[in-house]
């Protein structure tokens, strides 16, 4: 009798002790994939914050760009106006050793020209430019549709992972890691 009830209580100890093994093991788990989730997160984060840096930096060069480019025309136009300009092409810009009156209207006549061509010029860059915000907002506006349907897309999946039976678990954790995966890829083609 004394046997019998030293092989339960020995029983029932490795019951209880591989119970609490068990749900070590599951906590283990569980914080573990909860880390992992939160560093996923946290990457996603950072790297959503270096995409809008870089976007700006982006969009702070195109505009200093375009504020050299009028500038050059600018300049470029007030050197050219003190010149005569030939009627020829290429053009030759030129100026007399001595200055008469002809010279001089054919001076300013030059310099009329050329504030029209500076005013074209300039014309042509606004428009420009204003066509470059579109698109990049247009660009930006597409960007922000496939990241949200990615994300949904993402979440879905978790859903259909969380949804499954816990043997499975395993085979959905690797899966949804794959996916989600992707769609930090597909984050990262988008904005790049």
């Amino acid at each position: 009798a004394k046997k019998e009830e030293d092989k339960l209580s020995q029983t029932e100890k490795i019951q209880k002790r591989a119970e609490i093994e068990q749900k070590a093991e599951t906590k283990a788990r569980e914080s573990t994939q909860k880390l992992k989730e939160q560093v996923k997160i946290e990457m996603r984060e950072e790297r959503k914050k270096n995409l809008e840096q870089i976007r700006a930096i982006r969009t702070k060069q195109a505009e200093m760009l375009h504020t050299l480019s009028l500038v050059r025309a600018d300049s470029q136009c007030k050197g050219q106006s003190n010149f005569i300009r030939t009627k020829a092409f290429p053009p030759i810009f030129w100026a007399p050793k001595t200055w008469k009156i002809k010279t001089e209207d054919l001076v300013k006549e030059t310099k009329e020209e050329v504030e029209k061509e500076r005013d074209q010029v300039r014309d042509r860059l606004i428009k420009f430019r204003e066509e470059e915000v579109a698109a990049e907002a247009a660009r930006q506006a597409e960007i922000e549709a496939r990241i949200a349907s990615l994300q949904a897309r993402a979440e879905y999946a978790r859903e259909e992972e969380e949804a499954k039976e816990p043997d499975q678990e395993a085979k959905g954790e690797a899966q949804e890691t794959q996916e989600v995966e992707e769609v930090d890829e597909d984050e990262e083609e988008i904005v790049l």
